[in-house]
């Protein structure tokens, strides 16, 4: 993407095409063209990264608009999805604010086109997943997507989920679309009621049989610790199990004192095998250290013993993510992680 020069760019997040991996689709926080509140902006490549066409997310007047007229202030947290039927989305939370900056209401929106040579989004196409459209208590917070594009039996869903906040609490929500996110289902609770108020950074994958994934860490303690929980689904969403630990504890991140940072789960599944990847990193002395676990059985909910996979000791690691190259098969993965 084009770099901006008066503001700073953030919370970047990019998928590839199942039908085509030289198609990349990535997605942007920029804060530069909104009166310093962010609006995402997203590119599209068709050479795997040579060259970007970017474009910002559907507007009016400059700022963020959704199918159903509301114009937002601004919008951030994107994720983005591409499925096998050439669907492209944008997953975003649009918030409005007061004169001070605070968020009064906000909503999680899924945008959807069709990839063809590059997507055309269109206010007509972003549709609310949940939604506050005058002040409330209610937030909704640090969203996450994925698609169906493994088994047969729930090929083409979309699934999405996400932090709810009340006045007092907050839980990890999901809700699925069965029409390629023009509509979606009645957000339903992950997380069991005992861990309200203790829970953030979700996110959920499929598995090659269509099983549903959701991860999120569970803060443990005051916060200084926490750990990660994970549920499944074998009906393609409508219900999970209970949720389980899927790391034991760790101790949170804490030299990020200057920029936000976290130790939220990055989730894989491997869509030939079915075993279930997570890393994250943690902080137990003065230096961070990025940790990995896999199932013990394809589809299991035991867990290994976390790994240390990175090769220096000195400096700090933060925020990795974990990918695989599905055309490779088997225990191909790829994993990525900061410095």
């Amino acid at each position: 993407m084009a770099p901006t020069t008066s503001a700073p760019e953030a919370e970047e997040h990019v998928a590839s095409d199942p039908n085509n991996f030289l198609n990349l689709l990535a997605m942007i926080s920029d804060f530069s063209s909104n009166g310093g509140f962010n609006t995402s902006k997203w590119a599209f490549s068709t050479n795997g990264g040579t060259t970007w066409r970017q474009s910002f997310v559907p507007r009016q007047g400059g700022f963020p608009v959704t199918a159903d007229s509301h114009v937002w202030q601004a919008n951030s947290d994107p994720v983005v999805a591409i499925d096998k039927l050439g669907n492209a989305y944008l997953a975003n939370l649009y918030l409005q604010a007061d004169t001070q900056g605070n968020v009064t209401n906000d909503g999680y929106y899924v945008c959807v086109a069709t990839l063809k040579s590059g997507p055309s989004f269109s206010k007509a196409g972003c549709h609310a997943v949940r939604t506050s459209l005058k002040s409330s208590t209610v937030l909704e917070d640090k969203p996450w997507l994925a698609v169906d594009n493994v088994s047969s039996t729930f090929s083409g869903n979309v699934y999405a989920t996400w932090t709810h906040f009340t006045a007092s609490s907050s839980m990890i929500f999901f809700s699925r679309s069965t029409n390629h996110g023009v509509t979606w289902s009645p957000a339903i609770q992950i997380n069991p009621a005992s861990q309200n108020g203790a829970i953030q950074g979700s996110q959920v994958a499929v598995g090659p049989k269509g099983e549903v994934y959701v991860s999120y860490e569970l803060f443990t303690g005051t916060g200084a610790t926490g750990k990660h929980e994970i549920a499944k689904s074998t009906n393609g969403g409508v219900s999970f199990g209970a949720a389980v630990a899927q790391t034991p504890q760790f101790t949170n991140l804490t030299f990020c004192t200057d920029y936000r940072c976290n130790s939220f789960p990055a989730l894989a599944v491997n869509p030939k095998t079915g075993f279930i990847y997570d890393v994250y990193t943690d902080q137990p002395s003065a230096n961070s250290k990025t940790r990995f676990v896999r199932s013990k059985t394809a589809g299991g909910l035991t867990f290994t013993a976390p790994l240390i996979i990175n090769d220096a000791t000195a400096g700090q690691r933060l925020m990795p993510a974990v990918s695989f190259r599905p055309e490779r098969g088997c225990e191909h993965q790829l994993v990525r992680f900061a410095a």
